[in-house]
C-alpha cells in the first residue's frame, strides 16, 4: 500500500496536508500558475484526516435561509469557474 519515494532536489511547491485544502491548492497552482513539480505530503493517506471524516457542512451549515443562499451562490460560482469545472459538473450529473 505505501510506497517510499526519494525526495527531489527541488520542487515548485511543497504542500503539507493531503486533504481538501492541500489537494485543492496543488490543483490551483498546477492549473493557474503552470506549476509542474509539486510535492504534497501528509502524515497519513490522501483524505485520511478531517477531510475524509467531516460531514458537518452537510448536517449543520445550510439549515438557515442565509446558509441556503450562500450554498446556492457557491454552486453558481463553482460552475462558472471554467472548462475544467464544466467537465466535472457534467460528469457529476450523469
Amino acid at each position: 500500500m505505501w510506497r517510499e519515494h526519494d525526495l527531489a532536489a527541488a520542487y515548485d511547491a511543497v504542500i503539507v496536508g493531503a486533504g481538501v485544502h492541500g489537494l485543492a491548492t496543488a490543483h490551483y497552482l498546477a492549473a493557474n500558475h503552470a506549476f509542474t513539480n509539486i510535492a504534497v505530503i501528509d502524515k497519513g493517506y490522501i483524505g485520511g484526516g478531517g477531510s475524509g471524516r467531516n460531514t458537518a457542512i452537510i448536517r449543520a451549515n445550510y439549515l438557515t435561509p442565509e446558509g441556503v443562499r450562500f450554498y446556492d451562490r457557491s454552486v453558481k460560482l463553482y460552475e462558472s469557474r471554467g472548462p475544467g469545472t464544466q467537465r466535472r459538473r457534467a460528469a457529476h450529473h450523469r
